[in-house]
């Protein structure tokens, strides 16, 4: 087969971003791009951790820590973006985990929300490495929609 040239392609998807999000401008992934995903909630921090731990824990992810102002949730990547792969085969790891991290702070009655994500991936030496994932336009876009969808399930449920 001489002179045949054999082209191979890998598509590696976005962690199951809704399609919402798949149409979003490019501007709009620039400006999420630029800090990480917050929400002020209208209800006090006890009812806005019930729909946080609802609504992330609904959307696959499982609570890893859970404190007066901080929760934490992990959940597996599956096939990752090509950032991730590059970083994993780099470090030598395997099995990355989504890690958010969100912090609560309670002012009279209202909530602000912050969250911060990370990858985290463990070597096969049990060494764990840690890559900032707070600059992920896309990314931030999924958790603000995940951020506001628990804002309304603490807002809107009855007292």
């Amino acid at each position: 087969m001489r002179g045949t040239k054999i082209i191979a392609v890998l598509l590696l998807p976005i962690f199951a971003i809704p399609d919402v999000i798949l149409s979003q401008t490019k501007a709009e992934v620039k400006e999420a791009s630029k800090s990480p995903p917050s929400v002020m909630v209208n209800a006090p921090t006890q009812k806005t951790k019930a729909a946080l731990v609802g609504t992330f824990t609904d959307s696959g992810y499982t609570l890893q820590n859970d404190s007066t102002f901080l929760l934490v949730f992990t959940k597996p990547v599956g096939v990752p973006p090509a950032d991730i792969a590059a970083f994993m085969f780099g470090a030598g790891t395997s099995d990355p985990q989504e890690n958010v991290r969100l912090t609560l702070v309670d002012n009279e009655g209202t909530s602000k929300v912050s969250a911060s994500t990370s990858i985290v991936s463990t070597n096969h030496y049990g060494r764990e490495r840690t890559m900032d994932y707070n600059r992920n336009g896309k990314h931030n876009l999924r958790v603000k929609a995940l951020l506001e969808s628990a804002k309304s399930r603490a807002e809107g449920e009855p007292k």
